[in-house]
């Protein structure tokens, strides 16, 4: 079952730009070992985001919502564009994400 981003994080905090990106975002599920020691988040989203934000919202969610403990987090996103994205187009846009 799918949620919204911020219904599964609501105390998450992050810029307005991410913020914006992460509205639009769906949680497809979050998955843990055994060991509790590394944590996926799957993401299904509309719009693409950079992989530098993706990082970055990575070291967010652990930082904020597990400071101090040894855990990994891994964010797999996969998104759904409209038909205006070729692969051509994509590459112009966001190759200094790659």
């Amino acid at each position: 079952m799918e949620k919204n981003f911020f219904e599964v994080f609501p105390v998450l905090k992050v810029n307005g730009e991410m913020q914006q990106l992460l509205a639009d975002t769906k949680v497809q599920r979050v998955v843990s070992n055994q060991a509790r020691t590394r944590l996926r988040v799957y993401l299904k989203g509309t719009r693409l985001i950079q992989k530098k934000h993706i990082f970055q919202l990575e070291r967010n969610i652990k930082n904020q919502l597990f400071p101090g403990q040894e855990l990994s987090i891994k964010i797999m996103e996969h998104y759904q564009l409209s038909a205006q994205y070729t692969p051509k187009t994509l590459m112009d846009i966001y190759k200094d994400s790659i």
